[in-house]
């Protein structure tokens, strides 16, 4: 090691002699050197901007997209080109803490949030906590205080522009997202919206203003008050028509609110006992899912329970007689558990005959037939036949003889009695979380004659995701209208699978929920959004593919994806863009060790051109590329080779292990530390890492440097790329690693200090050391 140390040292005396052979003294020779350098090198900017902040914008809850841009007939009295301009937006609503992010749908970047709008500039926090936190006897005060206006349910209304929602004090509100002139206090008595004469010179401003557009909080356009539920309200649901909107809650009440005239609650629809339930079963009826009919002329609403009934309430079918229509007119109770998603299909059964299903005397359908599904926790989804038929009422009220039953012909009056009957029971092996229909015009068209026997325009088409962290395609096949009820649809049978490299895993905790939407205006299929358990975005389109054999199939393809919450952040390394062509990738990598034991791979590229407005950021966010799972407890540290092709991950199990980040497999395994490993690192030179063989092993190729709380520093050479690729090829495996050297560096450290000093200096080290490492001169520093 002397020699090495001499070596190096001669160049630096030949330099000296030449310089001084010149007949330069000292003092010129740094004055030219001084001015030389201040010419060449570049002047480093003294003030810092942020392109990009990726923050934390999704924690769990609900999750909300912007609706098409389409008008419903009995929309409010926003104008027709107002409403287009705000539908055409592409935004997406999401649940952080106790505030509700705008999170832009082409990008991922948080926007802005309702309750505090663009705080996270700069860095912000957006906690619950405005202020910083100090010591003293009123910050439990002060943090309760805060903790009763966060937000636990909100519903977005069909027009894009208005948002409901529900406090931890039940406290009903309704938000405008795009009018910042009007506020909440000069509205509550009247409800509407009154702009003073100063804001009349704005009003050109505010038409041109869009939900993305604005950074300011969103405004308290009107206050409902108490909601009258005596438990947190968790669910929160618009009318297609957006006049009406429902608030369901754990204490299983569900009320009924209209947004017009002031705001006020029409009807209260209260659980309804089981007889065979004694009573006992009261604290299992909190409301899991509200589902109204997707159609704006009826007032049809199905009530998904804790208990596994689901109360069906149709408000127009007893309109005169307040108390008869808060009863449900069916209430269904084959679930055994928990249930979490309902949807009506008017495409099969809705003109049925035959005694299937009966007309009112007028042929006027009041009710509406059709197929209706529920899925449920119990791992299995029920397909319901809808029918109606008339019943006649002779009974006439004794003493108020002035208001009888009777009509002007003096015949009785009748009256519709609706059932759904269970006709079919599929098992999905898997608690179902989430489940959506997918109408006609949102599946991909059938243009071959394989695809027509794959996919039938008539065929009804379901979307599950569950527990196992798969997103499966189901379909059934209509049947014989004329026959008895349970040849009207067929059984549900598997139509696509989310492929198994793509979906998320049961061991990951599962998908949470479903989303179907079209947030695109270049793409006219629509794509389904997957949330997981650890809270990312999933975006997925259904196309046709060709398998195995020249077979054709229904399959997925991942669009994109947004990161909602990665924790807190140990380690981040940037990986360089790999050098082959084969393999380029057009996104920068980042590679974040975020408190657990499993690596994050993210892609930072660009957002579509044609998806991005004109306020619209260029760079996009986080999107997941991938998740290196092989750690069994934390990772400390992290660090991607100059080459772009591995990654170095030291964790608290005592081991280092090495991946090829373009198969994300772990190829090699060092062990030999006694403690936790708190930092790596690997070396800068790129031409080291095709070096093998002996001159590897002898320490001519490339290296890792690992620093542990056992006090010792290890050397770790690397075979060389052609065997670490060949490992990468068969599936990797755990390739042991052999230590070069190992010395002891500190005497006494701790964990906190070995992530945060000495992780440093091995990285600052391996930067100016582009060769074999010493690792006498490590410990001497």
């Amino acid at each position: 090691m002397e020699e090495d140390n001499d070596t190096k040292q001669e160049p630096m005396k030949m330099n000296y002699e030449d310089s001084n052979s010149d007949g330069m003294s000292d003092s010129e020779e740094d004055e030219n050197k001084a001015t030389t350098s201040t010419d060449a090198l570049p002047q480093i900017s003294k003030s810092w901007a942020a392109i990009t902040t990726n923050c934390p914008c999704y924690t769990g809850g609900n999750v909300a997209f912007s609706h098409a841009p389409t008008m419903t007939s009995s929309s409010t009295t926003t104008s027709t080109s107002e409403y287009e301009q705000h539908s055409s937006q592409h935004f997406i609503l999401a649940q952080r803490g106790g505030d509700i992010s705008i999170i832009e749908a082409s990008t991922g970047l948080l926007l802005r949030t309702v309750r505090k709008g663009k705080m996270f500039q700069g860095g912000y926090d957006l906690s619950n906590n405005d202020e910083d936190d100090d010591e003293g006897e009123g910050d439990d005060d002060d943090e309760e205080e805060m903790d009763a206006e966060a937000i636990t349910a909100f519903a977005l209304s069909p027009n894009n522009m208005d948002l409901i929602t529900v406090t931890r004090n039940h406290l009903v509100r309704k938000y405008s997202l795009v009018d910042q002139q009007a506020g909440g206090d000069s509205m509550k008595k009247a409800g509407l919206k009154q702009p003073s004469k100063k804001n009349d010179d704005n009003k050109k401003d505010v038409k041109h203003q869009s939900v993305t557009s604005v950074t300011d909080p969103a405004k308290v356009s009107f206050s409902f008050g108490k909601s009258g539920h005596k438990l947190p309200v968790t669910k929160v649901a618009f009318h297609p028509s957006g006049i009406f909107f429902a608030t369901g809650s754990v204490d299983g009440l569900v009320k009924i609110w209209d947004v017009r005239n002031g705001g006020y609650a029409t009807h209260a629809l209260h659980a309804t006992s089981n007889s065979s339930s004694g009573g006992g079963s009261r604290g299992r009826y909190g409301v899991t899912c509200i589902e109204w009919r997707p159609t704006s002329t009826s007032l049809i609403l199905a009530i998904g329970r804790e208990d596994g009934s689901i109360s069906i309430h149709d408000l127009l079918l007893n309109a005169h007689d307040t108390k008869q229509a808060s009863l449900p007119v069916a209430v269904l109770r084959d679930h055994l558990s928990a249930v979490t998603c309902v949807s009506w299909s008017s495409e099969v059964g809705s003109s049925s005959s035959g005694g299937l299903s009966s007309t009112s005397a007028s042929g006027s359908r009041k009710h509406g037939g059709g197929i209706f599904f529920s899925s449920g926790r119990d791992s299995v989804i029920n397909t319901w036949f809808i029918s109606e038929e008339e019943v006649k009422s002779d009974f006439t009220p004794k003493r108020k003889k002035k208001k009888t039953n009777r009509d002007d012909t003096g015949q009785s009056q009748t009256s519709i009695k609706v059932s759904y009957r269970r006709i079919r029971t599929l098992p999905v092996y898997e608690q179902v979380e989430s489940m959506v229909l997918l109408s006609r015009k949102f599946r991909p068209a059938s243009e071959t004659r394989d695809q027509h026997d794959i996919l039938d325009k008539k065929d009804i088409v379901l979307a599950t995701v569950g527990t196992k962290g798969n997103v499966r395609l189901w379909k059934a096949t209509p049947g014989n209208r004329d026959g008895s009820i349970q040849n009207v649809v067929s059984d549900l049978s598997p139509l696509a699978t989310q492929s198994d490299d793509e979906a998320f895993g049961e061991e990951h905790g599962g998908y949470t929920s479903l989303h179907l939407t079209s947030l695109s205006t270049t793409h006219v299929s629509p794509m389904l959004v997957a949330i997981d358990a650890e809270h990312n975005m999933t975006f997925l389109r259904m196309s046709w593919t060709t398998g195995d054999g020249g077979k054709v199939k229904l399959g997925f393809v991942t669009d994109r994806a947004i990161v909602g919450h990665n924790g807190e952040i140990l380690d981040l390394s940037v990986v360089p863009p790999l050098r082959d062509l084969e393999n380029s990738n057009d996104k920068h990598t980042v590679a974040i060790a975020t408190n657990s034991s499993q690596v994050r791979i993210f892609g930072l590229g660009e957002a579509n051109e044609d998806e991005m407005g004109e306020d619209t950021q260029k760079h996009s966010a986080l999107s997941p590329l991938g998740l290196l799972d092989g750690h069994e407890a934390i990772v400390l540290s992290l660090d991607a080779s100059p080459c772009g092709r591995y990654l170095a991950t030291a964790s608290k199990d005592k081991t280092m292990r090495l991946w090829h980040l373009p198969t994300q497999t772990c190829i090699a395994t060092a062990t030999g530390h006694t403690e936790a490993i708190g930092a790596c690192a690997l070396s800068n030179k790129i031409g080291c890492y095709d070096v093998g063989g002996k001159a590897a092993e002898n320490g001519a190729g490339a290296f890792v440097v690992t620093a542990s709380k056992d006090r010792t520093l290890k050397v770790w050479p690397l075979p060389g790329s052609a065997i670490m690729n060949r490992w990468a090829d068969k599936g990797g495996g755990e390739n042991p690693l052999n230590a070069r050297l190992s010395a002891r560096a500190h005497e006494k450290v701790s964990s906190r200090a070995m992530k945060q000093c000495s992780f440093t200096s091995l990285k600052f080290l391996n930067h100016f050391y582009n060769c074999s490492f010493d690792i006498t001169t490590t410990c001497r520093i």
